[in-house]
């Protein structure tokens, strides 16, 4: 894993181990356009972490509508192949999108391979699966 990039695969693990059946998951390191068949009328939460740049180290970030995501974010700083924007606008062109979604990141700098998790973006893994319990039990 490339340090901080491996955060929401922590959060996803934290929020298994508190509640085992909360949540169906799919993981999707690479190509964000297979997420597309798995999301379809589903209640949704997008974790990852981001690169805005050192001074956004830690920050946690969250939008419940696409349209508020930053192009920075969704589009200069992603290391999929492409942006959330992207997905969202082919998912509503082939008429599948989730029922609901929320995304949640937090920024991070460390993705080289082999690099630790920043203690800034690892400091964050309770709190966000905090904020995506809650999430769930508002629906």
């Amino acid at each position: 894993m490339r340090g901080d990039d491996a955060f929401g695969l922590d959060v996803l693990a934290m929020l298994q181990k508190r509640s085992p059946k909360m949540a169906a998951y799919y993981r999707e390191s690479g190509d964000l356009t297979r997420i597309i068949d798995q999301w379809e009328n589903r209640q949704v939460v997008i974790v990852d972490a981001f690169d805005a740049g050192p001074s956004n180290l830690g920050r946690v970030f969250e939008a419940s509508a696409i349209d508020k995501l930053s192009e920075v974010y969704s589009s200069k700083y992603s290391s999929h192949s492409v942006s959330l924007h992207q997905i969202f606008n082919l998912g509503a062109y082939i008429s599948c999108l989730p029922r609901t979604y929320y995304i949640i990141g937090v920024g991070g700098v460390q993705w080289s391979i082999g690099d630790s998790m920043s203690p800034e973006v690892q400091e964050q893994i309770p709190n966000v699966a905090d904020r995506i319990a809650k999430y769930f039990a508002e629906e």
